[in-house]
């Protein structure tokens, strides 16, 4: 729960809209889909863009998360793939 002017408002279950940016190079799309197997997945993962110089690229993907200590959890999942850049 968060207070908002004064309000409880509850954050969670939520659906959350990610991206991943992984290095080209060195990244493997089946790790990254190994790790989601683990949550409820609403939109599977995709390719979304290329960098200009095509050094990197990136993914989204929707999960359904019911609390904060989950969304830690699939940060925390995701920073362990190798190539891993940052989610959004």
């Amino acid at each position: 729960m968060s207070e908002k002017n004064g309000e409880k408002t509850q954050l969670y279950p939520a659906v959350f809209h990610q991206r991943v940016i992984e290095k080209k190079a060195i990244f493997r799309e089946v790790e990254l889909e190994k790790v989601l197997e683990d949550f409820e997945i609403v939109e599977p993962l995709a390719p979304a863009r290329k960098s200009a110089g095509a050094n990197y690229c990136s993914f989204s993907f929707s999960v359904r998360l019911q609390s904060q200590d989950e969304f830690i959890r699939l940060d925390s999942a995701i920073r362990g793939v190798e190539g891993f850049v940052m989610m959004l």
